[in-house]
């Protein structure tokens, strides 16, 4: 009974030994990686030599590039010349940048690494030392690194980030400030202040032009009430009553009958001449229906 217990415990304390152990990383690829370091430290240093200016032997920044007198622009409108260089001027500085074992993506990279390096400049001031004494590499999802290094500068302290691809090639470079968390978060305030300002100075000119909406059908009603006041004050004038011109009747065609009246007047009157009484006109009586 006790072997088979000892037979036990030294089973389980095998488990555990092998349950504690982790896989090392094999030679090859141990190599790999300490190859792809070695490169990506000489790359950076060649980088920071085309981008910054040139180093001495302790990564100290002694020459900077004039980017004014280089591109023969204004470096606040880099953008503007976006790609600093035509396509055979690229490939010869692509043969130039690869002797070198830099290798971009495409001319692009390199031209964004420019204006990334002269918009941070802006606040940190010119660079004094690359740090590759805190060189960090990491592997990206894309089977490439991710790596970072310090650059000690006059104001404030940047990073320079650079990504690869898997076949080595840079496919970003950009060079971020080191701001405190205070501005940070001055800059963050900053911004959501501008945000938020942003969305109610259009809200109410949103608002304004819907009140403004409102004042058409007014200025609509008020000019249907002016044309209705005007129709109004012209309808007594065309409802006056015009007293029609006395009509002279025309008695030519009723001698006869004038004759026959101016005798009955003569006769009633007492006068044998009916020569003195004039038949002006005749009109039709409604009293005799109406009897």
């Amino acid at each position: 009974m006790k072997r088979k217990l000892r037979i036990l415990c030294c089973l389980l304390a095998a488990m555990f030994l092998f349950a504690g152990c982790k896989k090392e990383t094999t030679v090859p690829e141990y190599k790999q990686f300490e190859e792809d370091k070695a490169l990506i430290e000489n790359n950076v240093k060649v980088l920071s030599v085309f981008v910054i200016g040139t180093t001495d032997e302790n990564n100290n920044f002694v020459e900077y590039i004039d980017y004014k007198n280089q591109l023969k622009v204004d470096v606040n409108d880099i953008d503007a010349s976006l790609p600093l260089y035509s396509r055979n001027e690229w490939n010869q500085v692509s043969q130039l940048l690869a002797q070198f074992d830099l290798h971009f993506k495409n001319q692009e990279v390199y031209s964004k690494a420019v204006k990334s390096y002269l918009d941070s400049r802006e606040d940190s001031g010119n660079a004094k030392k690359l740090d590759l004494s805190n060189l960090e590499i990491n592997k990206n999802k894309d089977g490439g690194y991710d790596i970072t290094v310090p650059i000690v500068c006059d104001v404030k302290d940047m990073q320079l980030a650079v990504s690869y691809t898997e076949d080595m090639k840079i496919s970003n470079v950009a060079f971020n400030v080191q701001y405190t968390v205070g501005e940070n978060l001055k800059k963050a305030g900053l911004n959501t202040l501008l945000g938020m300002g942003t969305v109610f100075v259009i809200l109410i000119l949103i608002s304004l032009i819907i009140s403004v909406f409102g004042i058409f059908p007014k200025i609509e009603a008020a000019k249907k009430a002016k044309a209705a006041a005007a129709a109004k004050a012209e309808a007594p004038k065309a409802e006056a009553v015009v007293t029609p011109a006395p009509v002279v009747e025309e008695l030519s065609d009723d001698l006869e009958l004038v004759a026959v009246i101016s005798a009955a007047i003569a006769a009633y009157e007492g006068s044998e001449d009916a020569s003195g009484y004039v038949v002006r006109s005749i009109r039709k009586s409604t009293k005799w229906q109406r009897a």
